[in-house]
């Protein structure tokens, strides 16, 4: 089959559009598309070690903390002495900070890791000020207490008066593999 001159530039032009076409939808954009996912992988790692290398900066800092905490710890022989002190804990910080309990039920413990999890459901009446200091105190008490759920509600309208649920957690380092016997330190 013969083609003129015209025909021939007009084919060769085709195969070339056609070519350059392929070539940039096939090759290019996919490669151009996994460089820039490359380098915004790198950029995420390159910001997780930003934050590693600053924490191992603050390594000392971090085990003098430990250490200050731990030396709080203190051997005990059972967790229902543990669950019963940090009731005690508990009640005292209420009534410290002015909030009338209406109920404190102990919950099963939970075990995590080298860990036993004492959980205390309560149910605390207050103003909105007596509040905010009984979640600092249980924020900065020595039993290592924490504050899983809060949920707050008013009780009245015309009085600023609220109801709250708390779920209030301490964490014991167990030295056994039993949790009813295990010591904690």
């Amino acid at each position: 089959m013969y083609l003129s001159k015209r025909e021939k530039t007009l084919f060769r032009l085709t195969v070339i559009i056609g070519l350059i076409f392929l070539s940039t939808n096939y090759i290019f954009k996919p490669l151009r598309e996994s460089f820039r996912q490359t380098k915004g992988e790198i950029a995420s790692y390159e910001i997780s070690l930003v934050r590693s290398r600053r924490l191992l900066s603050q390594k000392e800092a971090i085990l003098s903390e430990y250490r200050n905490y731990s030396s709080h710890l203190k051997k005990v022989s059972s967790l229902e002495e543990e669950m019963s002190a940090t009731l005690k804990e508990v009640e005292d910080l209420a009534k410290r900070s002015f909030l009338h309990l209406k109920v404190i039920r102990p919950q099963p413990e939970e075990r995590i890791d080298s860990y036993v999890s004492l959980n205390i459901l309560m149910e605390v009446e207050g103003d909105l000020s007596s509040m905010v200091k009984f979640i600092q105190k249980v924020h900065t008490s020595s039993e290592f207490l924490r504050i899983q759920s809060l949920k707050l509600k008013q009780i009245q309208k015309r009085w600023p008066l609220l109801e709250g649920h708390l779920l209030v957690r301490r964490l014991l380092e167990v030295r056994d593999d039993t949790t009813k016997q295990g010591k904690s330190y």
